[in-house]
């Protein structure tokens, strides 16, 4: 069950994934230096598409989809995908194939990158915000070590050991008896009411200027070294991730204002020091950047915090939290090409971007983190409740085991898998439960569950 280990194997699963995507996205100038920067830019946009358009499809389908990693089949296609996708694009780096292929292959990354870093997302949830932000925090370093460690190889010798990566990183991809942290709930009662919507939109607003900052640096970055690189990746896309988890530690239960409002004013000063000589692109991408990737950690505990405790859908709250994440890129690249050849008017637009991300962070409540865990609760369900709901209506140990996944919103298929029962026993045992308790619906057993303590 959550709570009491981490998932170790997911964990180095997710490590492989981030390095996939540090090869292929984040410095795509280093991995490819063959392929011209213009080009490979405007693929980047394609992949932007294809992983808002299944991130998207993911929100509005998550009700029907229930959760994403308990269906391994996707996963494991999007894997293959992705390896087959990686190796295309490094053809096309030594000549074999044309642009095109470029284009194909980088618009499918994005689509498999979206599905990985969602499925991932989804398992860490199980383990609540404290599992969550070891978890990534765990990940993305150790994808760091192995991304530092295969970027000294040849560009193209080093093609084929990230390509094996997002197949290795789906095929660890395992339950392995975690609870899933998605519930087959109403959207409309559940997940739409506690999506932190004001904190996302302003989050998007700030990977808006992330996007501007990024297309300069894809189009005219002064030092496109791999030590530079190296140094930027550690900088941007690994130190966040530690920032946020000590800063939700540190403010435990309490309103992150403070934090949201530093980070508007660390982008302004980026956004500021892009005119000036010398340093000011390196500034601005260390400022822009850092800020907006330690909100976005922020609101995913934010979210993986009231998933756990509103009974809400994990699928449906990080397919959002990405689509908006993707959204803000997309729109950024956009910005920063049409206006790389004018730094002054690219830092207004940047200001601009930033009031209004400001002015939709005002007042907002939903910017509290509460490190719950599911050892303590199941998606909302003290487990004292569990305990006195099998007491107090005689449920056998079977049946209090299953009550709790049931709980949880895992369908029965995956009950009988979980307990190596056939199709028919888990009905059985289910349909005992109900007749115990006198509940009809899932919805309702939860509700009673709720209240068992009270009563």
């Amino acid at each position: 069950m959550a709570g009491t280990s981490l998932p170790l194997k997911q964990i180095v699963g997710f490590a492989l994934v981030f390095a996939w995507c540090i090869y292929l996205f984040y410095n795509a100038g280093l991995s490819f230096p063959t392929i011209d920067i213009l080009v490979l830019a405007h693929s980047h946009l394609g992949s932007s598409v294809s992983y808002i358009a299944v991130s998207l499809l993911l929100v509005v389908f998550a009700h029907r989809v229930g959760s994403l990693h308990d269906r391994r089949d996707p996963t494991i296609l999007c894997g293959i995908a992705a390896t087959a996708s990686t190796i295309a694009i490094g053809l096309v780096e030594e000549g074999y194939l044309g642009d095109l292929w470029l284009f194909v292959a980088v618009f499918a990354c994005g689509a498999c990158s979206a599905v990985l870093e969602i499925v991932y997302g989804e398992f860490f949830a199980a383990y609540g915000t404290k599992g969550t932000a070891v978890c990534l925090a765990a990940s993305v370093s150790t994808g760091f070590v192995l991304y530092f460690a295969l970027s000294f190889f040849d560009p193209f010798m080093a093609t084929f050991p990230y390509a094996m990566l997002p197949l290795l990183g789906a095929l660890l991809l395992r339950n392995d008896g975690a609870p899933s942290a998605a519930v087959a709930g109403s959207l409309k009662e559940g997940a739409l009411s506690n999506l932190p919507l004001r904190l996302c939109i302003a989050g998007m607003l700030l990977f808006c200027v992330f996007g501007i900052v990024r297309a300069g640096g894809m189009l005219s970055s002064p030092d496109p070294t791999a030590s530079h690189s190296r140094l930027w990746t550690l900088l941007i896309f690994v130190a966040p991730v530690f920032v946020a988890t000590v800063i939700a530690f540190m403010l435990k239960d309490k309103n992150i204002s403070a934090v949201f409002y530093g980070v508007i004013v660390l982008a302004v000063v980026g956004a500021l020091a892009l005119d000036v000589p010398g340093f000011g692109f390196n500034a601005s991408i260390a400022c822009t950047c850092l800020g907006t990737e330690v909100l976005y950690y922020l609101t995913w505990f934010i979210m993986v915090d009231k998933l756990i405790r509103h009974q809400t859908s994990a699928l449906f709250s990080l397919a959002a939290l990405h689509f908006f994440r993707a959204v803000g890129i997309l729109v950024g690249q956009l910005i920063g090409e049409a206006l790389l050849v004018d730094a002054r008017s690219t830092t207004i637009a940047m200001l601009v971007v930033l009031v209004f991300a400001a002015l939709v962070g005002l007042g907002s409540k939903g910017m509290v983190i509460t490190l719950s865990d599911p050892a303590k609760e199941v998606i909302g369900i003290p487990k004292a409740n569990i305990a006195a709901l099998v007491e107090r209506y005689g449920l056998t140990a079977r049946e209090n085991e299953i009550v709790e996944l049931w709980c949880l919103g895992h369908s029965s298929s995956y009950i009988e898998k979980t307990f190596s029962i056939s199709h028919n026993t888990a009905k059985t045992h289910i349909a005992h439960i109900y007749q115990k308790t006198g509940a009809t619906t899932r919805e309702e057993l939860i509700a009673l569950a709720k209240s068992c303590c009270d009563q």
